[in-house]
């Protein structure tokens, strides 16, 4: 045991396993690691005997210890259980000093060799932590379970277990020594660990309120947690930084309840609006909230019916991607078939066209979740379909055209009930009003043509003709502020 303490050999130990620390480096390596060798009492360089014999010991030790541990909780109660479990402390202290300082020899090395000698002491460092990591564990666990306090918390202090000591603490209650260790290991990990540690067993008010000189730690931890971030920023009343993140987790997350996303934006305006944020900046953030506000608007109408259709039976109350919103307002599901009464064709008309509307105003609002090519792809399809569900329509109207000699007022008169020309119509107005913006009308008939649901169409000129002095006369009243 003696050689294993003030040897530092040159062999790790991972459950049993030596990596041979010895092999994994060479040239001017093996002659640092001699001195630093020599420095632990080692006897330098030329201590090869000594080190093998120290590498030796080491999974002997580390066997003894678990025979002590099984020995000490046989008889949990007498003196030989002490008596045992302080053998394991002298055990376990001298066990991991010998690891620790072949840990403080390879950290040593690390950038003193060339690039291949680099490369094999990273890798061999890699090892040795976590061979430390689970020997730690291993040797520290039996004072855990036997209640060993002191002598617990004395090993994880002395070897940097974190874990151990945020554990101990959790569980004694002791919150003035976790303060402590707060303090004295800031660096070395335990707030996080502390922090997380309150984390998964559910205590999220004890996370949160922490003393002063822990705000600055919390306020990076929870970085990576959104969920609570925001939670934190009110409380420090940095009602900015709660808004950015409350709009970014109504933004971020996907399979959302629409209550909770309607939540989190209404939360998220109320926070910018009370933030300090220049007004430029704050009201651009709010408008964006005000849009995906809009978004699920459009998604609370859509009628019940909808959520009986086998598709969407399971997703009743979940927010719905824009993509699939859009889709859903044209594909037909929510369009009924068109009747031959006057009457109910006309009220069918106007509610194809609501819906053909909230299409456009869904792609509007929420144009910044796509890349440009996404949005003029979704924006023509939207065009393409108030075509083609009257493409019987159209081609009926061109033949008539062609074949009657149909002027031009009655082809008017004939096309001004289509749903295209309804459509652009009403979205033009929109444009002229700020209620929409000119980039969802369509920009090219031509590229309209060319969808595969106009097949039937693309070929006839008349439809073409047609279908241009729809759109001109739609658009007249598009006056762009």
């Amino acid at each position: 045991v003696g050689a294993g303490n003030g040897g530092a050999g040159g062999l790790g130990v991972r459950q049993g396993v030596l990596l041979d620390a010895d092999a994994a480096a060479a040239g001017d390596a093996a002659g640092v690691r001699g001195r630093i060798s020599g420095s632990n009492g080692g006897g330098g360089g030329g201590g090869g005997g000594r080190r093998l014999a120290s590498a030796a010991m080491r999974p002997r030790m580390f066997r003894q210890l678990g025979t002590v541990r099984g020995l000490a909780g046989q008889n949990p109660g007498d003196g030989a259980a002490s008596a045992l479990l302080t053998h394991a402390y002298a055990l376990a202290d001298t066990l991991l000093g010998a690891y620790r300082a072949e840990l403080w020899r390879f950290e040593a090395l690390v950038g003193r060799g060339g690039a291949a000698d680099e490369h094999r002491n990273r890798a061999t460092l890699k090892q040795l932590r976590e061979a430390f990591d689970e020997i730690r564990r291993a040797a520290i666990t039996p004072f855990v379970e036997h209640r060993q306090l002191e002598r617990t918390y004395a090993l994880a202090e002395r070897y940097g277990d974190m874990q151990t000591l945020a554990l101990m603490c959790e569980r004694e209650g002791d919150d003035a020594r976790a303060e402590e260790y707060f303090a004295r290991f800031e660096h070395d990990g335990f707030p996080d660990v502390l922090f997380q540690q309150y984390l998964a067993a559910g205590k999220r008010a004890k996370l949160l309120d922490r003393p002063r000189a822990q705000q600055a730690a919390l306020t990076r931890f929870l970085a990576a947690h959104p969920d609570l971030r925001w939670l934190h920023a009110m409380a420090l009343r940095d009602f900015g930084d709660a808004g950015v993140t409350l709009q970014a987790l109504a933004a971020g997350q996907r399979e959302v309840l629409l209550a909770r996303k309607r939540t989190l934006l209404s939360l998220c305006k109320l926070s910018l609006l009370a933030g300090d944020a220049p007004a430029g900046d704050c009201d651009a953030r709010v408008a964006e909230v005000d849009a995906a506000l809009g978004v699920i608007g459009v998604q609370s109408m859509l009628p019940e019916l909808l959520w009986e259709l086998p598709a969407w039976k399971d997703k009743k109350g979940v927010a719905m991607p824009s993509e699939a919103l859009v889709h859903v307002h044209v594909s037909g599901e929510l369009c009924p078939p068109r009747t031959q009464q006057q009457q109910q064709q006309q009220q069918d008309l106007e509610r194809t066209v609501d819906n053909y509307l909230k299409a456009l105003q869904v792609l509007d609002w929420s144009a910044h979740e796509r890349t440009a090519s996404e949005q003029a792809a979704l924006v023509r399809h939207v065009w393409v379909r108030s075509v083609a569900e009257d493409a019987h329509r159209w081609a009926a109207l061109a033949r008539r055209c062609e074949g009657e000699g149909l002027d031009d007022v009655s082809a008017q008169q004939a096309y001004r009930g289509m749903l295209f020309f309804q459509v652009f119509g009403r979205a033009a107005e929109y444009v002229s009003e700020g209620g929409l913006r000119k980039v969802v009308l369509p920009s090219n008939l031509e590229d309209l043509l060319l969808a595969e649901e106009m097949a039937g169409l693309r070929g006839d000129k008349m439809v073409r003709r047609l279908l241009s002095s729809c759109a001109d006369e739609a658009s007249r009243a598009l006056v762009i502020r």
